[in-house]
């Protein structure tokens, strides 16, 4: 056991000091005169808007590439443990002494089992005291562990919550951290630095009490999912208060870190509905819960609109903004999933300008779940056999570039999902996994050996011509590409990338809820992409004051849209926007185009295309 009486040595992190904003690990700011550093990611309308085709959330299955929790199917697990039984009291009447002799032994056998049972004794009072439900996780959280890496952080510039991962906890026995100090040692052993949990209404508070104690015990810090505006199982203020303070009563005066709600834009919140319930329930739990510290928005993906709009009617302010980051589907080439972690660096800078626009400073920010897909599930105890979880080369590469890109992103804390369970865990069955072994050699690197990364912030890299682009644009006509939302696209020799021409279409950039774009339909094609090809094009933004974002698009016969994240270009610079077909896309190509919606309303611009390619 870690001795009491150097609390300098329990594992914790230091806590937030609210006066001194810029010492929370954050990276310096953002200069704002770099607009080659402006990025975006929003989400886009499902429904038509005039003549267009009608832009739908197509997937190539039923599940998003970013699905919610409930999607995640839990592995199976051994059955919950019985509830310790009451040890046995001794004291029955014996025959044969004489009465005197007799009620003498009685007395001094009740004074040694009083004594000899004190602890117990005193441990089930303690437990009542707890709740009303019946407890069937009992703590696990006294098995002493080893010192781990985790103790370590001699790195003064890189925050140590970097490190940190997410605990699935689906039912009241299946958690492996619950169940075993082997598996708790291994994530002290590999660095792991806060834990993220989740509450459930199914979940009996003994349980989540049990989860607190175990997290502290592996010498972490705790991120815990308490009620959103999402939430519907009672009311959401006592929900939430009861919530803070069976976590906060674990860790005492250590802090304890809270996201309001778990993917509540996916669950259909909207910004105002969030800031709604926010401002109801945050400004109570602060003032109740001095340890406690409030994260907000936990989207499941990067939205710009959506936090700068929080923040400019939040009260009070967060202590950190925080979403999600996955790369892909595993319907989607490993091509694909490894390409996107560029658009990561992307996020960070928008977000951090957001703020400024909003705020006038940064928070810190939190990825409190990232990996390669979310949509693995566990069917008849097999994963999808997407050929990536189990490609060793895919895995040690992408998790080595994921990681890499937020030590140098300087990001303030990040979870990796799950911590234990198949198909992408740190730890299973007691054994460091592929992604474990990375996150250690991280861990070891930057908090042991302090060895800093430099830091990179995105800038447009130099384009790469493709003689054998599909579309170059050097013909006398536009090759059938048309703007829909403007006026009509022309040929342009004011600006090239792959030989003399371009094609030059002008968005007036009305409102941030305008959609324009241009595209050529798929009979007028020389040919259309297939499934698992990248298709790719390089745009430049004219007007070094607007802030253009951009995503391509293919649709199918029926008018459904296939798509990812946007992308926001920099002015003045070839922009490369990409995107991929699932690789179980069958159906017929009938249209492909890019999409735009502005960020700096009012302002318009001349926008250029060329170098429109997919292999």
């Amino acid at each position: 056991p870690w001795p009491a009486a150097a609390p300098e040595q329990q594992y914790v992190s230091a806590p937030w000091p609210a006066a001194a904003p810029e010492q929370q690990y954050v990276s310096a700011p953002w200069p704002a005169a770099a607009p080659e550093q402006q990025y975006v990611s929003a989400p886009w309308p499902a429904t038509s808007t005039g003549s267009r085709p009608v832009p739908a959330y197509a997937r190539p299955s039923t599940k998003h590439a970013s699905a919610p929790v409930e999607l995640r199917k839990p592995l199976k697990m051994p059955k919950e443990p019985k509830a310790p039984k009451a040890p046995k009291q001794p004291g029955q009447k014996r025959k044969g002494p004489p009465i005197l002799i007799t009620a003498v032994c009685l007395v001094l056998v009740a004074a040694v089992v009083l004594i000899s049972q004190k602890d117990w004794l005193f441990n089930q009072a303690s437990q009542l005291t707890t709740g009303t439900q019946s407890i069937t996780q009992t703590s696990s959280s006294s098995t002493p562990l080893a010192p781990g890496i985790n103790t370590i952080t001699n790195n003064k510039e890189i925050s140590p919550f970097l490190f940190g991962t997410n605990m699935a906890l689906f039912h009241d026995n299946d958690e492996p951290i619950l169940n075993s100090a082997a598996t708790r040692q291994q994530l002290k052993n590999i660095g792991v630095r806060i834990i993220r949990m989740p509450t459930r209404p199914t979940l009996k508070t003994q349980t989540e009490i049990t989860a607190a104690e175990d997290i502290k015990a592996i010498g972490a810090s705790a991120l815990v999912v308490m009620a959103g505006p999402e939430y519907k199982s009672g009311p959401l203020l006592d929900t939430d208060q009861k919530i803070v303070s069976d976590i906060t009563g674990v860790f005492g005066k250590q802090p304890v870190y809270f996201e309001f709600g778990n993917e509540s834009d996916l669950n259909g919140i909207n910004v105002n509905q969030y800031i709604t319930k926010w401002n109801q329930v945050i400004p109570t739990l602060k003032k109740q819960f001095p340890t406690a510290r409030f994260i907000a928005l936990d989207n499941y993906q990067f939205d710009r609109l959506y936090l700068k709009t929080f923040l400019q009617q939040a009260n009070p302010l967060p202590d950190g903004v925080s979403w999600h980051e996955y790369t892909c589907s595993v319907y989607w080439s490993a091509q694909f999933c490894l390409m996107n972690i560029d658009s990561w660096p992307i996020h960070f800078q928008q977000a951090r300008e957001a703020m400024k626009e909003a705020i006038g400073k940064e928070l810190p920010i939190w990825i409190s779940e990232w990996n390669y897909t979310s949509d693995q599930v566990i069917t008849n105890g097999k994963p999808i056999d997407d050929g990536k979880y189990n490609n060793p080369t895919f895995m040690n590469e992408w998790t080595t570039r994921a990681m890499q890109t937020l030590i140098q992103n300087r990001i303030f804390a990040s979870m990796q999902y799950f911590a234990t369970n198949q198909p992408m865990p740190l730890v299973y069955n007691n054994q460091i996994g592929i992604e474990g072994k990375i996150f250690q050699q991280n861990y070891k690197t930057v908090m042991v050996d302090d060895k800093t990364p430099p830091a990179q912030y995105y800038k447009v890299p130099p384009p790469v011509v493709d003689p054998n682009a599909q579309y170059s644009f050097e013909g006398p006509g536009t090759d059938g590409w048309s703007l829909v939302g403007g006026p009509p696209a022309t040929i342009s020799t004011t600006k090239a990338l792959n030989g003399t021409h371009s094609l030059q279409f002008t968005l007036a950039d009305n409102s941030e809820n305008d959609f324009p774009f241009v595209s050529v339909g798929g009979s007028q094609m020389p040919s259309t992409p297939k499934a698992g090809q990248i298709i790719s094009g390089y745009l430049y933004v004219a007007n070094p004051k607007a802030l253009i974002n951009a995503k391509i698009f293919v649709a199918d016969p029926s008018h459904a849209w296939h798509f990812t994240n946007s992308i926001t270009l920099t002015p003045g610079a070839w922009n490369k926007v990409w995107y991929s077909l699932p690789l179980n896309y069958t159906s017929p190509v009938s249209q492909v185009g890019i999409q735009f919606f502005t960020s700096t309303p009012g302002v318009s611009t001349d926008v250029y295309l060329d170098q429109f390619a997919w292999k």
